[in-house]
């Protein structure tokens, strides 16, 4: 037989869990620091307060949302990762425009949700729930474009990832891949964070 390189250079990867049994009670602690909202301002999104960041420098419950986190995501990406640079989004009814972060010193960030219903749930669809994380496709338009029809046998192809939010759930994605928020119905609070190899 030819020898075969095998290459999985173009799909996207996302991790998407529940780890509300790890933070226990935590969850309250840190709802009440986003609730005082340390230094919060109106900085992205629309109707969208954000504190600044570094809050794992100076909570507890953030610290110990740190060492979960970083402990998961060294296991996932089966190399050492230390989560870093969190900071806290609250709204009402708010929402976030599709958007990407910088690179830099990161090639991974996530989302953590500390507050909502206990169950957690990710769907594949162009119908997102209120205030959920939809994860872009990048190649939407032009999956779009070749597809005759969608089945179930390809959910995802070119559909978005829509990530409810739901206490205890963290979505992992690399920092290029395309994100928005949709309008939140009552109360939504997360806590975002980059992800650095060591």
């Amino acid at each position: 037989m030819t020898e075969a390189i095998r290459l999985d250079a173009f799909p996207v990867p996302l991790f998407i869990m529940n780890i509300a049994n790890e933070m226990g009670d935590l969850n309250q602690e840190l709802v009440s620091v986003i609730d005082q909202g340390p230094s919060s301002q109106q900085r992205t999104g629309i109707g969208v307060t954000q504190t600044k960041a570094g809050l794992e420098q100076h909570h507890y419950s953030f610290m110990k949302l740190n060492e979960v986190i970083s402990g998961a995501s060294t296991q996932l990406l089966g190399r050492e990762v230390k989560a870093e640079h969190f900071w806290a989004n609250s709204t009402e009814d708010g929402f976030h425009m599709p958007h990407s972060h910088r690179i830099g010193d990161y090639m991974w960030n996530g989302v953590y949700f500390p507050y909502g219903e206990a169950d957690w749930t990710y769907e594949s669809s162009s119908t997102p729930r209120p205030g959920s994380l939809v994860l872009l496709d990048p190649l939407e338009f032009v999956k779009s474009g070749v597809a005759d029809e969608k089945t179930d046998r390809y959910p995802h192809w070119g559909n978005p990832i829509c990530v409810a939010p739901k206490a205890g759930t963290l979505a992992l994605f690399p920092v290029y891949l395309p994100h928005m928020v949709t309008p939140a119905d009552g109360p939504r609070k997360s806590v975002a964070f980059y992800l650095r190899f060591l």
